[in-house]
């Protein structure tokens, strides 16, 4: 079952961006996924994007596993696009630009 296909291989797919189509069985899948991460050391989140941060759609229970705080480091990579959004939603993060 595709994550994501092109935006021209979609359909009726509810969770969609102008470029890219997420099938919404996978979404749900992740979403559970995510919700039942036990709390550890380390969590590493890639990514969470326009869908998650201005939609409220996609793979939320990410966001919201972070928010739970129930990890000791967190690493979550950002787009350069979305850094206001991530640090109003985690304002005492540290953010680490890497240097290219």
């Amino acid at each position: 079952m595709p994550v994501r296909r092109g935006r021209a291989d979609c359909g009726g797919t509810a969770v969609a961006t102008i470029q890219w189509a997420f099938d919404p069985t996978v979404i749900t899948w992740g979403n559970q996924v995510l919700g039942s991460l036990p709390p550890g050391d380390l969590l590493v989140i890639d990514e969470p994007g326009p869908l998650e941060f201005v939609r409220g759609e996609g793979l939320l229970a990410g966001l919201q596993v972070l928010d739970a705080g129930r990890y000791g480091v967190v690493v979550v990579v950002i787009r350069p696009s979305l850094p206001p959004e991530a640090q109003a939603r985690w304002p005492h993060a540290q953010v680490i630009t890497p240097q290219i």
